[in-house]
């Protein structure tokens, strides 16, 4: 009996019998020697080893990602270098191309408007690594109403399409991280759980350490699932508006000009930051520590605004003319009104956003009775609507 049942066992791949005496795996009637299953997993290693060797080959170059990123955004052209050399690097350091340095987190300070989150969305459409973009205002420390800071590991592994390795090399975006700065100074005697306390959990995931993410529900349950993600290789890009920031800065110079070396800046001098001006502001030494690279974002000038609008590139016209193509309807502006509606933005410091919540005003009458036709607007009508 056990001679006609090893008769029967024959590798699937190479038709080697049971009788060479060599090990075997079986699975539903079918088998495999180990002489296969061990070409197999050295097929597999080598495949594994050509992936990273294409990934590191084409990755894209400083220059290659600025100019990718000039064609999404206007201007901050300072910003737009710093960031393609930090996403650089970290491509070389992911791929083990540039020795054990440690990464370098970005931290983004502008006004609301200038293309904080515009940058950052570019970057998930140029870049081929996963990227999720998350809001500080929405966290809490562990253990109250809100989402926990694991969430924002979770939605970069949903990004991943839950590919663990894929993720622990991708990039997360923190917005508005100035909402979680501290309210003063003073340490409170209650627990400030949406501000010094998200720093706080937000330490260890920022500077490089193993986190336990849940999976599905992000709340404790027993039927949970978790996994397990290493962070040091995941770069962190902070942004937000760090209203009155300017002001900590003026201090802190006013303080230290002495006599004649005292010397007035005009308003255009875009103030350095240092890392005591964001404690003061509210961070915390040791989460402000963790981000090494700080660009400072500048406000939309007039010329900026109007080619966000109009311009040759993906002006905001462009945009809406291509979503309304469909509907047989067109709209444009007269010179007029472009340089009304520029000027309005500039004065009222509305930014980018500004521009975008005009149009959709100028729009809702045409959008909604969908009458087709071209619609060219005049500084007239212009200064009726949003007045």
């Amino acid at each position: 009996m056990v001679k006609r049942v090893e008769e029967k066992i024959i590798c699937l791949f190479c038709n080697k019998s049971f009788k060479n005496q060599e090990k075997f795996i079986s699975h539903n009637d079918f088998y495999v020697c180990e002489s296969c299953i061990r070409k197999c997993d050295e097929l597999l290693i080598d495949k594994e080893n050509k992936v990273k060797t294409n990934i590191s080959s084409k990755f894209l170059k400083p220059i290659e990602i600025y100019n990718r990123l000039d064609a999404f955004c206007v201007g901050q052209d300072k910003a737009k270098k710093m960031l393609s050399s930090a996403i650089y690097n970290h491509f070389k350091r992911i791929n083990n191309l540039n020795g054990e340095t440690e990464k370098s987190n970005i931290l983004l300070i502008g006004p609301s408007g200038c293309g904080k989150t515009l940058l950052a969305k570019s970057l998930a459409k140029i870049l081929n690594i996963p990227f999720s973009i998350s809001d500080a205002t929405s966290l809490t420390q562990a253990g109250y109403v809100g989402e926990d800071v694991e969430n924002i590991l979770y939605k970069l592994l949903q990004s991943a399409n839950y590919n663990r390795k894929e993720a622990e090399k991708g990039i997360i975006f923190i917005d508005e991280i100035d909402k979680i700065g501290r309210k003063g100074e003073n340490v409170s005697i209650t627990r400030d759980v949406s501000g010094e306390g998200v720093q706080e959990a937000l330490l260890k995931i920022v500077e490089g350490s193993k986190v336990t993410v849940p999976l599905g529900n992000p709340r404790r349950s027993f039927n949970r699932e978790d996994v397990v993600m290493d962070t040091k290789d995941i770069l962190f890009i902070c942004a937000g508006a760090f209203t009155n920031l300017d002001n900590i800065v003026a201090q802190r110079k006013k303080d230290t000009a002495i006599g004649f070396s005292k010397k007035k800046t005009g308003n255009n001098a875009l103030p350095h930051y240092l890392q005591e001006d964001l404690i003061k502001f509210g961070m915390l030494p040791e989460f402000i520590g963790r981000f090494p690279i700080i660009v400072r974002l500048e406000e939309l000038g007039k010329g900026e605004l109007k080619n966000i609008l109009a311009g040759d590139r993906s002006s905001l016209l462009k945009k809406y003319n291509d979503i309304l193509k469909d509907d047989e309807i067109s709209i444009s502006l007269e010179a007029d009104a472009l340089d009304y509606i520029t000027d309005y933005a500039y004065y009222k410091k509305l930014g980018a956003r500004g521009l975008k919540n005009i149009i959709e005003m100028i729009l809702s009458d045409i959008t909604f009775n969908l009458q087709k036709g071209s619609y060219r607007f005049s500084k007239d009508e212009i200064m009726k609507m949003i007045s």
